[in-house]
């Protein structure tokens, strides 16, 4: 890993502008919402957090036919330490669960 300090709001932003021309050519709904209490710069690997975001996004809209799809990213304390949650959302189809 290789972590630098990323502008977290404008890989967010960067993200969000891609999925939202693919939602719209499927009909459905986009939705990006930052907290405010996101710092501007956080110390991550810029590099693999585009490539988990871009797979866990991409197969929410792969399997989302209607409604919409959503992240969100939160500041949370994990052991007394910053850290940044992000959640993706969606209406899609899920996974069906086994008994």
């Amino acid at each position: 890993m290789n972590y630098e300090a990323v502008d977290i709001r404008k890989e967010l932003q960067a993200i969000s502008s891609v999925f939202s021309v693919r939602a719209n050519r499927r009909e459905i709904k986009w939705f990006c919402e930052i907290g405010e209490s996101i710092p501007n710069e956080f110390n991550t690997d810029p590099r693999r957090l585009k490539q988990v975001l871009m797979n866990l996004i991409g197969n929410s809209m792969k399997f989302t036919f209607k409604g919409y799809v959503k992240i969100t990213a939160e500041l949370i304390q994990i052991e007394n330490k910053p850290a940044i949650k992000l959640s993706i959302i969606d209406t899609g189809l899920g996974i069906e669960k086994k008994d």
